[in-house]
């Protein structure tokens, strides 16, 4: 099979494409109107390895419900920045990664939207969070793919059962899968030398995530065309950002311990978690029978504490009783 790039930038160049100037770095997004009577201001934020173009098929659902056969009450104002550094969008200086959530807040205020929604995975649930948790005033709500870790500093309660089954699970998926990312925080310019020198290793070291974290159970294909594996290889090849697109993990130690991006018990801001879809089916079959074993250990435990609560309340009745039968019986003997 051949690919047709020409067929792909004609499927590209049916967005809205625009590049601003955000606090310095150019930011490169696509911004689609919504196709109803008061559209929502939605923000979708990409991950690693990933582009803008991963919401190609979901952006024209969100913009034209009504065109697909659902409510335009429900249509979104659709914008999809590329993360710095991706594709089309500058590059941040090291350390600085961190300004991403505010750069995402000034481009929505740039584009006349005070309050928005919010969607991501992977770095994109990371910015997603973090917009919800820098500026609550302005999220509608968030919603994610990849849940952030529970908060464990002061004053946090104690961890339930499904949340230590979470926080297992993802120490194991991180033993298993997750050597790409310790490489592209610690030697992030030696791995880009060499995919930046092989198109074919390029699209290996990507290709392989897509595969990996998709519910594609081994056959690639069954999720996705080679068109569309073929046109996010080339932003990463032709634009030369594989390097650039490593400075978040640098920047950013996502799921580090020491940097929790959780949510630290506030409420200001709705959001939904949409717990690893893109999960392998056997990574998912184990993290689904760990949370049921999970839910039975506390189904479990209410019951034994229930049957305790009820011997005590015997044993009290118990206790009243024989308290009621020694009254009456010195009573009787006083009379």
């Amino acid at each position: 099979m051949e690919a047709d790039w020409r067929e792909q930038e004609q499927r590209l160049n049916r967005f809205a494409h625009f590049r601003a100037e955000v606090d310095g770095p150019g930011v490169h997004y696509v911004h689609q109107r919504g196709n109803g009577p008061d559209p929502l201001p939605l923000v979708l934020t990409h991950g690693w390895p990933s582009t803008f173009f991963e919401f190609s098929k979901l952006v024209p659902l969100l913009t034209d419900p009504q065109g697909h056969g659902c409510d335009p009450a429900d249509a979104f104002d659709v914008v999809v920045p590329s993360l710095p550094g991706y594709a089309f969008s500058d590059s941040l200086p090291p350390g600085e990664a961190r300004r991403i959530p505010a750069m995402w807040a000034k481009l929505m205020e740039g584009l006349g939207y005070g309050r928005f929604g919010a969607h991501g995975g992977d770095i994109g649930a990371m910015v997603s969070s973090r917009l919800a948790l820098e500026f609550p005033g302005r999220i509608v709500s968030v919603h994610t793919t990849f849940v952030a870790e529970p908060y464990l500093g002061s004053g946090a309660p104690p961890l339930t059962d499904r949340e230590r089954v979470f926080l297992e699970e993802r120490a194991r998926s991180n033993e298993e899968g997750a050597a790409y990312a310790h490489v592209q925080r610690t030697r992030p310019k030696t791995l880009a030398s060499a995919l930046n020198d092989s198109p074919a290793g390029l699209a290996a070291w990507i290709v392989e995530k897509w595969r990996e974290w998709s519910d594609c159970g081994g056959d690639l294909e069954g999720r996705f065309t080679k068109d569309e594996l073929l046109t996010t290889v080339p932003l990463y090849w032709v634009m030369g950002t594989i390097g650039s697109s490593f400075g978040v993990y640098s920047d950013w130690a996502l799921g580090s311990a020491s940097v929790p991006h959780a949510w630290e018990g506030r409420e200001e801001v709705p959001r939904g978690v949409d717990s690893r879809p893109l999960a392998t089916r056997a990574r998912r079959q184990r993290a689904d029978e760990a949370a049921e074993e999970a839910e039975q250990k506390e189904r479990t435990r209410q019951e034994q504490a229930k049957a305790k609560e009820a011997e005590r309340e015997r044993d009290r009745q118990e206790r009243k009783d024989k308290g009621l039968l020694g009254n009456l019986g010195y009573t009787l003997s006083g009379r």
